[in-house]
Protein backbone atom coordinates (compact mmCIF):
# COMPACT_ATOMS: atom_id res chain seq x y z
CA UNK A 1 0.00 0.00 0.00
CA UNK A 2 1.23 3.21 -0.65
CA UNK A 3 -0.95 5.80 0.61
CA UNK A 4 1.28 8.58 1.17
CA UNK A 5 2.11 8.88 -2.57
CA UNK A 6 -0.17 10.80 -4.75
CA UNK A 7 -0.89 10.67 -8.07
CA UNK A 8 -2.09 12.83 -11.07
CA UNK A 9 -3.31 11.47 -14.28
CA UNK A 10 -3.71 14.53 -17.39
CA UNK A 11 -5.30 12.35 -19.87
CA UNK A 12 -8.49 13.35 -22.41
CA UNK A 13 -9.89 9.66 -22.90
CA UNK A 14 -12.50 9.40 -19.60
CA UNK A 15 -12.25 5.82 -20.04
CA UNK A 16 -8.91 4.94 -19.45
CA UNK A 17 -8.41 7.68 -16.47
CA UNK A 18 -11.23 5.17 -15.36
CA UNK A 19 -9.39 2.62 -15.70
CA UNK A 20 -5.95 3.98 -14.78
CA UNK A 21 -7.50 5.82 -11.29
CA UNK A 22 -8.94 1.98 -10.36
CA UNK A 23 -5.90 0.21 -10.91
CA UNK A 24 -4.06 2.94 -9.04
CA UNK A 25 -6.65 3.25 -5.76
CA UNK A 26 -6.81 -0.50 -5.61
CA UNK A 27 -3.32 -0.56 -5.39
CA UNK A 28 -3.21 2.21 -2.62
CA UNK A 29 -1.75 4.88 -4.58
CA UNK A 30 -3.88 8.59 -4.08
CA UNK A 31 -5.15 9.39 -7.65
CA UNK A 32 -6.74 12.63 -9.14
CA UNK A 33 -7.66 12.81 -12.70
CA UNK A 34 -7.76 16.11 -14.98
CA UNK A 35 -8.79 15.84 -18.49
CA UNK A 36 -7.09 18.90 -19.96
CA UNK A 37 -4.24 20.67 -19.43
CA UNK A 38 -5.29 23.80 -17.75
CA UNK A 39 -6.82 21.32 -15.14
CA UNK A 40 -3.82 19.78 -15.16
CA UNK A 41 -1.74 22.56 -14.08
CA UNK A 42 -3.94 23.81 -11.56
CA UNK A 43 -3.81 20.63 -9.77
CA UNK A 44 -0.33 20.27 -10.20
CA UNK A 45 0.31 23.05 -8.28
CA UNK A 46 -2.65 22.61 -5.78
CA UNK A 47 -2.37 19.35 -5.11
CA UNK A 48 1.75 18.55 -5.62
CA UNK A 49 1.66 15.07 -6.64
CA UNK A 50 4.68 12.67 -6.73
CA UNK A 51 3.88 11.17 -10.00
CA UNK A 52 2.42 12.47 -12.79
CA UNK A 53 1.44 10.02 -15.89
CA UNK A 54 0.99 12.77 -18.85
CA UNK A 55 -0.55 12.05 -22.36
CA UNK A 56 1.26 13.20 -25.23
CA UNK A 57 -1.87 13.93 -27.01
CA UNK A 58 -4.40 16.36 -25.27
CA UNK A 59 -7.19 17.32 -27.30
CA UNK A 60 -4.87 17.58 -30.24
CA UNK A 61 -2.47 20.05 -28.04
CA UNK A 62 1.62 18.18 -27.83
CA UNK A 63 1.66 18.12 -23.83
CA UNK A 64 5.52 17.31 -24.29
CA UNK A 65 5.64 20.87 -23.94
CA UNK A 66 3.55 20.95 -20.54
CA UNK A 67 5.80 18.66 -19.06
CA UNK A 68 8.87 20.54 -20.27
CA UNK A 69 7.89 23.55 -18.64
CA UNK A 70 6.42 21.86 -15.58
CA UNK A 71 10.25 20.40 -15.30
CA UNK A 72 11.56 23.57 -16.27
CA UNK A 73 9.89 25.53 -13.01
CA UNK A 74 11.94 23.29 -10.57
CA UNK A 75 9.34 20.78 -10.35
CA UNK A 76 12.10 18.15 -9.98
CA UNK A 77 10.42 16.11 -7.26
CA UNK A 78 7.83 15.10 -9.61
CA UNK A 79 8.80 12.09 -11.76
CA UNK A 80 6.63 12.87 -14.78
CA UNK A 81 5.63 9.12 -17.19
CA UNK A 82 5.05 10.13 -20.52
CA UNK A 83 2.29 7.90 -22.17
CA UNK A 84 1.05 8.02 -26.21
CA UNK A 85 -0.79 5.47 -28.23
CA UNK A 86 2.07 6.89 -31.01
CA UNK A 87 5.45 5.09 -30.41
CA UNK A 88 7.22 7.81 -32.23
CA UNK A 89 5.81 10.58 -29.44
CA UNK A 90 7.69 8.68 -27.03
CA UNK A 91 11.09 9.93 -27.74
CA UNK A 92 10.73 11.30 -24.41
CA UNK A 93 13.83 12.26 -23.02
CA UNK A 94 15.41 14.34 -26.09
CA UNK A 95 13.97 17.48 -25.03
CA UNK A 96 10.92 17.29 -22.04
CA UNK A 97 12.74 15.96 -19.50
CA UNK A 98 10.48 13.61 -18.94
CA UNK A 99 11.41 10.74 -16.17
CA UNK A 100 9.85 7.49 -18.29
CA UNK A 101 7.32 6.69 -20.92
CA UNK A 102 4.43 4.02 -21.59
CA UNK A 103 2.94 3.38 -25.10
CA UNK A 104 -0.37 2.66 -24.87
CA UNK A 105 -2.20 0.45 -25.05
CA UNK A 106 -0.01 -0.88 -21.86
CA UNK A 107 -0.91 -3.61 -19.04
CA UNK A 108 -1.50 -2.55 -15.98
CA UNK A 109 1.21 -4.67 -14.11
CA UNK A 110 3.86 -3.06 -16.35
CA UNK A 111 2.51 0.81 -15.44
CA UNK A 112 2.29 -0.49 -11.57
CA UNK A 113 6.12 -1.67 -11.52
CA UNK A 114 7.42 1.90 -13.56
CA UNK A 115 5.13 3.99 -10.94
CA UNK A 116 7.31 1.51 -8.01
CA UNK A 117 10.39 2.35 -9.67
CA UNK A 118 9.90 5.97 -9.86
CA UNK A 119 8.77 6.62 -6.30
CA UNK A 120 11.35 3.92 -4.86
CA UNK A 121 14.04 6.90 -6.37
CA UNK A 122 15.72 9.29 -4.18
CA UNK A 123 15.41 12.81 -5.70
Amino acid sequence: MHPETKILVIDDNIDLTQIIRLVLTVEGYEVRVCNGLEEGLYCLYDWKPQILLLDVNIDGEDSRSFCQKVKAEKHEAIKVILMSGDESTLDYNEWTDADDCIAKPFDSDLLLQKISVHITQKV
